[in-house]
């Protein structure tokens, strides 16, 4: 069967044309072709394509094979081109060959036609299917080079011998860093005989099918990768390597294992009754997500800007152990003040730690604990590892802590509510155990005292009684006298005495002259009594405060002082007393140590409970403030009832100016509160 072969002619002589074609027919080909002369022609003909070959006469009249030559390079096509020619010199020959003719033939010799044909066809034929190979190579390598995927190449040994782009962003190696070195240095340890597994079903020709693993990024990172591999073969079908398609899974597998450990810790946190259950809930369920060396959880307690411990875990000689709590009075330090503050923050350190049984952080999270916008709490994660957490790593500790939020605030309103209770129960025992003292102590008084004194009086009587009877009265007259002078010393100690017991239990002072002077008098008998300086400053003039709010202030004020007495070691001790706006407010500082806010709410404060208790009950409230070494400050603020009528009175009488007025103004009031009644 003959083989078709489409043949531009490049010739002027139409003789020589049939001579080649011949030529070519008994070479086996079936011919089709077409003579040009002229370079437009030639130009036209190259543009209708389908040409297999081209020969060519070295010189026409108004064309040539040289010229023929350039304009199909220009043209960028690739055919074979064959001058055939009667006249071409070896010089010219050598010429065209160096500028691209394929070969040349002399038209009186045409026996090297037919196997020149061949052989060109041949040849054309395979720059064709390289230059094929080499554009899907080079799309192929765009391909590789473009993907987000890892592509490696390495051979049977394990030697890596290409690496893309993609590659690259997920190991961290340059390709200069990475190429001729084993492809063990991006496996961890325990990951090593998954390898040799790996070359040794290639070896055999076997494809790895998708699986999934974890590799090492150059900075010493864990990263969950999905993995193909198959066997490169050569021509021959040996296979003489393998390559290795990774993806990076890390996001997809933190966000499964996100979700399971949310849906793990929202059933584990409903069963834990108080926030130190809930916080090793957090924190196993944190150790799971992150792998820490140490965890905390704080509270905070916004409106008194205090952190209140709950649970704080390390790692000591290889043992997570739960320690006591590093926050020394309940003050936010400077990275606690921070995530309160700006919020979330990563902290890596280059250092590793240094030995012994407690070390340094290198690698920590904090973030703050939300119940919807407010700060209740922060979640400290610490490794020992230098970057062992990253931006991702800190967004997922934020979501787990935001999911925790309310069930936290929930359980810390709760745990509130049993310490209240328990403090009330506490202050009702206390106040139990002073009344039984305080009844002990009247008793004592009531029986040892006033006991002896009336049981001295009766037997003064008796005695009266008895000289009386048996006696003259001229004789007994002076003893009785003087016996009388004994009983009535023995009853003014007997009603000082009484005073005294009574001033103890209510001053009276209080009663009859009201809070300013109760107040006065206190400060008085208490720097008599201690030798601390005591000084005033009463502001509220003529208001005048009903009883339950002056005995709650007074209460308070006795309090205060007696705490200064035992604990502040003070010297002095100011008291200011003022109406400010709608409140009375009762401002007292000393001069001494200063209460520690740990102080202020501990289980053994019950006096302070007790204060807080009075002023709440009539609307009001206490704040305490210490400084070290500078003393303390207590203000109490109870809001005033609508005024009264002395005070209505008061303030009419300032109000309209002068004594006269006042009193009209008073006596206006009386009539009003007539008609009314």
């Amino acid at each position: 069967m003959q083989q078709p072969l489409h043949i531009l002619i490049v010739e002027d002589c139409e003789k020589d044309r049939e001579l080649v074609l011949r030529e070519l027919e008994r070479g086996g080909y079936q011919i089709t072709s077409e003579r040009v002369e002229t370079a437009a022609a030639f130009k036209k003909a190259l543009d209708a394509g389908g040409w297999d070959v081209i020969i060519a006469d070295y010189n026409l009249p108004a064309f040539s094979a040289p010229e023929a030559l350039r304009l199909l390079q220009e043209s960028k096509i690739d055919l074979p081109f064959i001058i055939v020619s009667g006249t071409i010199g070896e010089e010219e020959a050598v010429a065209a060959m160096k500028a691209g003719a394929h070969d040349y033939i002399l038209k009186h010799s045409l026996a090297r036609l037919v196997p020149v044909v061949q052989r060109e066809m041949r040849e054309a034929r395979a720059r064709q299917e390289r230059r094929h190979a080499q554009e899907a190579f080079s799309r192929l390598a765009a391909i590789v080079e473009s993907s987000g995927d890892a592509i490696v190449g390495k051979t049977l040994e394990g030697i890596i011998t290409s690496w893309n782009l993609g590659a690259e962003r997920l190991f961290g190696y340059s390709a200069e860093e990475i190429v001729g070195r084993s492809v063990t240095v991006l496996l961890p340890p325990d990951r090593l005989e998954e390898e040799t597994q790996i070359l040794n079903r290639l070896r055999q020709g076997i494809n790895v099918d998708h699986f999934e693993t974890v590799r090492l990024h150059k900075d010493g990172r864990h990263i969950d990768v999905s993995v193909t591999i198959s066997p490169v073969k050569d021509r021959d079908g040996v296979v003489i390597g393998a390559a290795k398609i990774a993806r990076d899974i890390t996001e997809r597998r933190r966000a499964e294992t996100s979700v399971a450990a949310l849906s793990k810790l929202g059933q584990n946190l409903a069963a834990a009754s108080t926030p130190e259950d809930a916080a090793r809930v957090i924190g196993k369920v944190a150790d799971e997500l992150f792998t820490w060396d140490a965890f905390t959880l704080d509270m905070y307690v916004e409106n008194e800007d205090q952190i209140l411990s709950v649970l704080h875990v390390d790692t000591m000689n290889g043992q997570k152990q739960e320690l006591a709590s590093a926050v020394a009075d309940g003050t936010p330090d400077a990275k606690s003040r921070r995530t309160i503050d700006c919020g979330a923050e990563l902290i890596l350190c280059n250092d590793v730690a240094a030995g012994g049984k407690r070390q340094s952080p290198v690698s920590l999270m904090k973030v703050p604990v939300r119940n919807q916008t407010r700060v209740i709490g922060i979640i400290s994660i610490q490794s020992y590892r230098p970057k062992a957490y990253d931006h991702r790593s800190l967004r997922t500790l934020q979501t787990l802590a935001d999911y925790c939020g309310g069930a936290l605030e929930r359980m810390r309103a709760r745990e509130e509510l049993r310490e209240s209770r328990e403090q009330l129960r506490a202050l009702a025992a206390h106040l139990q155990s002073i009344r039984e003292e305080e009844r002990k102590l009247i008793t004592r008084e009531i029986h040892d005292e006033l006991g002896q004194s009336l049981t001295g009086f009766k037997m003064d009587l008796a005695w009266i009684r008895n000289r009386m009877q048996s006696e003259d009265w001229n004789a007994i007259r002076q003893p009785i006298l003087d016996k009388m002078v004994t009983m009535g010393k023995l009853l003014d100690g007997t009603a000082t005495l009484m005073r005294r017991i009574c001033t103890e239990l209510r001053p009276g002072v209080l009663d009859d002259l009201g809070l300013t002077a109760a107040i006065e008098w206190q400060a008085r008998e208490y720097q008599q009594r201690t030798g601390i300086v005591c000084a005033l400053q009463m502001g509220l003039g003529d208001l005048n405060v009903d009883p339950d709010r002056s005995t709650a202030l007074f209460r308070i004020f006795q309090e205060i002082l007696t705490n200064v007495a035992r604990h502040a070691h003070a010297t002095r001790v100011e008291a200011v007393m003022e109406k400010v706006g709608p409140n009375v407010l009762l401002t007292v500082k000393d001069n001494g140590r200063g209460i520690k806010k740990n102080e202020i709410a501990g289980a053994k404060s019950l006096g302070l409970l007790g204060m807080r208790e009075r002023a709440v009950i009539l609307g009001g409230e206490v704040e305490i403030n210490g400084v070290a070494g500078k003393g303390t400050t207590v203000r109490v603020k109870v809001p005033l009832p609508e005024l009264s009528a002395s005070s209505a009175e008061a303030e009419i009488g300032t109000n309209a100016g002068g004594a006269a007025q006042a009193l009209l103004a008073r006596e206006n009031l009386k009539t009003k509160k007539k008609a009314i009644h």
